[in-house]
């Protein structure tokens, strides 16, 4: 059981970066919500990445919580929200503004 658990978690990591998110954003949760039928959204504050992201203070990604994906990066962005810890967020695009754009590539807890 240890094994398969070490085995799953260094698949999701490789998985992630093979995934080749454009940005990488550090920060904290601030706010994660749901938009819709499907649609769900994590928004941090911290570290932007300043080249897609020139003027933002914050991320806020957007991404299908109904998928396998979508429900693992829904239950380690509320992990970060309650417990306060920083997160490594991937993003394929900029989506300050209220875009519903699914654009999170990658969650992982720092």
């Amino acid at each position: 059981m240890k094994k398969f658990i070490i085995m799953s978690f260094l698949s999701l990591v490789y998985i992630s970066s093979a995934l080749a998110a454009e940005d990488e954003n550090l920060g904290k949760v601030v706010s994660i919500g749901k938009i819709g039928s499907t649609a769900c959204m994590i928004k941090i504050e911290g570290a932007i990445f300043p080249n897609t992201c020139p003027t933002a203070t914050y991320q806020q990604s957007y991404f299908d919580c109904t998928t396998p994906e979508g429900k693992v990066f829904l239950s380690i962005g509320l992990s970060a929200y309650m417990s306060g810890k920083t997160v490594r967020m991937g993003t394929t695009s900029c989506s300050n503004y209220g875009s519903s754009v699914a654009n999170l590539a990658s969650l992982l807890l720092e």
